[in-house]
């Protein structure tokens, strides 16, 4: 019954949502990518970097079910508009994913409006890993000087080295990888709760 009711929700959300583009808040300064609250029960995702065309959005309700997972592309002279009119009242949490950050948003939804919750946005910088001739180079920020976990793993899935941080906002490390006997590996980076995983070629 409740796998049913999942369904329902999602193919109603899905079928009824809608897509609009608008120049509402066009000229407003904002940064990067956020959600504003448009009119009724509808929001808007509106950017201001002109490099950035691509941003994945999720839509998720109290019990962890995705109602929405899309790649926009938007530019800096118009919004996207999304209409949660259908949905039923209550918590919703927005994730916007792109090149360089992850940033979840919280929106409430009542019979009437849409209210989006400013002081319940979190952000995080995703870090950046590349291989720099036998070193993996890292660099991560951490907002909240928060705890960040780094690890290491083997192209089997194998853990070969891990380390944690705390209270440190900013992270440099290099890690030298001559003499791993793998063709690949994988970095994994938690930070904020959030992971992050890049793969990593060796050319063996």
């Amino acid at each position: 019954m409740k796998r049913i009711t999942e369904n329902i929700k999602t193919i109603l959300f899905a079928t009824t949502l809608l897509l609009i583009t608008s120049n509402v808040f066009a000229n407003e300064v904002r940064p990067t990518v956020k959600v504003l609250n448009a009119k009724n029960k509808v929001f808007a995702l509106v950017i201001d970097d002109t490099k950035l065309t691509d941003v994945n959005i999720k839509i998720i309700d109290t019990e962890g079910l995705v109602l929405l997972n899309e790649k926009a592309k938007i530019n800096n002279k118009a919004s996207k508009s999304y209409n949660l009119s259908n949905l039923p009242s209550g918590t919703y949490e927005i994730e916007l994913e792109d090149d360089i950050s992850f940033r979840k948003q919280i929106v409430k939804l009542t019979f009437d409006k849409l209210e989006v919750l400013n002081e319940e946005e979190i952000k995080i910088h995703k870090p950046t890993v590349q291989k720099d001739g036998d070193y993996i180079l890292l660099n991560a920020l951490v907002l909240d000087k928060g705890q960040i976990e780094i690890a290491i793993f083997d192209e089997k899935g194998v853990e070969l080295f891990s380390e944690k941080f705390e209270h440190k906002q900013t992270i440099h490390r290099q890690y030298n990888v001559a003499n791993l006997q793998s063709n690949n590996c994988s970095v994994r980076v938690v930070v904020g709760g959030k992971d992050f995983r890049t793969d990593i070629k060796l050319n063996r």
